[in-house]
């Protein structure tokens, strides 16, 4: 009686088998192009424009025609005086391009943020023009089964492999590069890529590999390499968002230590008002964000990557790890964990605090006024909407992260968990870091010509103390407009700026001084004039700043913008440019000639300051040993 039992059994798996596959087979989602009119892929909505690029299961544009259709609207809107703001999304797991997508999934709420964002545009900059604003989805087949709910979630292992299929063809790349680099035509227009999930493993592998070939073109260029060793990356889009990233951290780990290796640095410092110093180590070039309860990457990630590289051989590194990973931070353990849940590679850390009985302003601020900082800040505190976050940059002896590709773990009061991302507090937290980066700035771009007061004509940014103070905003102001009394417009758009535009020209200027001067080059040709080194260093000994000033502007006669060009930095950084030269003096080292200099960005506006027509195109404050 047995056999026919067990025949029984058998018989009834068998038949739970095939009802599975054939449910399986039933709840699979079409693999189809959802939006192939150009009504449905290019949306004009009450203040912004959306627009939709579709990819197939294996990595291809559905409609190359889609795609450069939503290219040349890209170009169009970009040639709009004031610039535009567009923001990329590459949505994940379970979710595509559907009409219900639309409804009810990342599409919707995509639209719905846009929505916010142009509303908050206009308040933040009342009176000025603010840029227009485009958003572009790039879709693929996120959610391959119908099934009710957490049986959706067979589908994981089988969308990730779908998603590195994307990351791996060249479409993905071509869309995110050909839109990013229009921006940059544009220099009042600004842009930002954010990834969800396994949106992020596409973007992550579609645009760092760019980033890498960026940074390694950039240093074979030669100094870019600012003085004190930074590499002050210009990459196309302004900034990088990671949302519960579902690609394995050995990826960013790579990414980490090349940013490292070429001490990289934003090519544009953060934003002034919200950190009280000039630095670019409070803005990211890239930042990846996991929620505390993404179970789908903290649990079942692991899981599968461990199960699926059993036979995979794995080395351990030649250095411990500084964390509290221990023994386990080897090459499988980055492999089978995602970034956000290797803490090795974290460099931030945010509290989430929501604010009660408080106005709720339109503006990302900080919670306290801001003084100027004497030392660097390794924490700060921002509002925005009714959320208060703190940010604060983890101890170097607990990571191997100091690179301005920013690692963190966030509140699930912030992101609940792996799916749900767009909730107000998440959106906020993004306006924060939008903000960091100077992304919603729409004004210090636009009037950064105005620093032409200070390099040419010589109003000086810092005090005459050691090291050197910022000397007050409006006193700044008050001899720039006095500077320009012979160029009434300049004078007129000095005077309508605010103090937090005002600010960011300063913190521009200061901040590339070393670039688009050379003011390193300066201070050295004025040393290496013969008989002068020794002297140099003995009234930097002395502290004798005002006579250093004073012995450049009479070795550069002749050079009368690059004179004044040392009005824009402290006594401080003339003390450290000398300590340099001193030391490579020292050692015998040869200091290598300074780069061609770039086209100046100023120069078709030179008319609206009444320059000499004698002056040549390109930049007139640079030094260097031929000139």
């Amino acid at each position: 009686m047995r056999r026919p039992t067990r025949l029984v059994h058998l018989s009834v798996l068998a038949a739970l088998l095939a009802a599975m596959v054939v449910l399986v087979v039933a709840s699979c989602s079409p693999h189809k192009m959802y939006r192939p009119n150009l009504a449905e892929f290019l949306l004009q909505r009450e203040g912004y424009t959306l627009g939709v690029v579709e990819f197939d299961d294996h990595g291809e544009f559905w409609d190359r025609k889609q795609f450069l259709a939503v290219l040349e609207a890209v170009r169009e809107k970009n040639s709009s005086p004031q610039g535009v703001l567009f923001i990329v999304f590459v949505h994940g797991w379970k979710n595509d391009a559907s009409p219900q997508n639309a409804e009810s999934g990342n599409l919707a709420s995509f639209d719905r943020v846009l929505r916010e964002i142009a509303a908050h545009t206009q308040q933040e900059r009342s009176g000025v023009a603010p840029r227009l604003l485009v958003g572009i989805y790039l879709a693929w087949r996120g959610d391959s089964l119908t099934l009710p709910g957490p049986l959706r979630n067979l589908s994981f292992w089988d969308r990730l492999n779908a998603a590195d299929r994307v990351a791996s063809g060249p479409a993905a790349t071509q869309a995110l590069l050909s839109i990013v680099s229009e921006v940059r035509r544009n220099p009042r227009s600004r842009s930002a890529v954010i990834g969800h999930s396994m949106g992020a493993l596409i973007v992550e592998r579609s645009l760092t590999q760019a980033l890498a070939g960026t940074v390694v073109g950039q240093s074979e260029r030669g100094p870019l390499l600012a003085p004190a060793g930074r590499l002050k990356l210009k990459y196309p889009t302004d900034l990088l968002v990671l949302v519960n990233s579902a690609a394995p951290s050995l990826y960013a780990k790579g990414l980490v230590e090349s940013l490292s290796l070429f001490s990289v640095a934003p090519s544009e410092p953060a934003n002034f008002s919200l950190v009280g110093e000039i630095t670019g180590s409070w803005r990211p070039l890239i930042l990846s964000m996991t929620s505390e309860g993404d179970k789908a990457t903290g649990i079942a990630f692991p899981l599968g990557m461990k199960t699926g590289s059993a036979l995979e051989r794995f080395r351990a590194y030649g250095h411990q790890p500084s964390t509290t990973q221990g023994a386990q931070a080897d090459q499988r353990y980055f492999y089978t964990h995602t970034p956000g849940h290797a803490p090795d590679l974290f460099s931030h850390g945010v509290t989430h605090r929501k604010l009660r009985d408080t106005a709720i302003s339109a503006r990302v601020s900080p919670c306290e006024p801001l003084g100027i900082a004497e030392t660097p800040r390794q924490e700060i505190c921002i509002r925005s909407g009714q959320d208060e976050f703190k940010l604060s940059k983890t101890a170097m002896d607990r990571t191997m992260n100091n690179t301005p590709y920013w690692i963190m773990q966030v509140p699930t009061t912030v992101i609940p968990n792996h799916v749900d991302i767009f909730s107000p507090e998440f959106v906020n937290l993004l306006r924060v870091f939008l903000a960091l980066a100077n992304v919603l700035n729409p004004s210090a771009d636009e009037y950064k010509h105005l620093t032409w007061c200070s390099w040419h004509e010589g109003v000086r940014i810092y005090d005459a103390a050691q090291p050197g103070t910022l000397r007050p905003i409006a006193r700044i102001r008050e001899d720039c407009i006095a500077a320009q009394s012979h160029a009434p417009d300049a004078q007129a758009l000095l005077r309508s700026l605010d103090e937090e535009d005002l600010w960011s020209i300063v913190a521009s200027l200061v901040y590339t001084a070393d670039e688009e001067h050379g003011v390193f080059d300066c201070v050295r040709v004025a040393a290496a004039s013969e008989g002068e080194f020794q002297n140099v260093v003995l009234l930097r000994d002395r502290g004798d700043f005002e006579a250093i000033r004073r012995l450049i502007y009479d070795r550069l006669r002749g050079r009368p913008n690059a004179r004044s060009v040392l009005a824009i930095v402290s006594n401080g950084r003339i003390g450290e440019i000398i300590d340099d030269l001193k030391r490579r003096h020292g050692s015998g080292e040869v200091v290598p000639p300074p780069p061609p200099p770039p086209a100046s960005p100023f120069f078709p506006l030179f008319r609206l300051f009444g320059a000499p027509t004698s002056l040549s195109i390109t930049n007139p404050g640079r030094c260097d040993i031929t000139s």
